[in-house]
C-alpha cells in the first residue's frame, strides 16, 4: 500500500515537474490528501 502511493507520488512530482514547477498550494493539498488516505 505504502509502496504503491509512493511510486504514484513520484510520477505525480516527475510529470509536474517536466511541465513546470509545482504549485505549492497543489502540493499541499496533494500531501495532505496523501496523508488522509484520500488517494489510494
Amino acid at each position: 500500500m505504502k509502496g504503491a502511493i509512493t511510486s504514484q507520488q513520484n510520477n505525480l512530482t516527475s510529470s509536474s515537474l517536466s511541465r513546470h514547477a509545482p504549485d505549492p498550494t497543489t502540493v499541499l493539498l496533494f500531501l495532505l490528501l496523501t496523508h488522509t488516505g484520500e488517494i489510494r
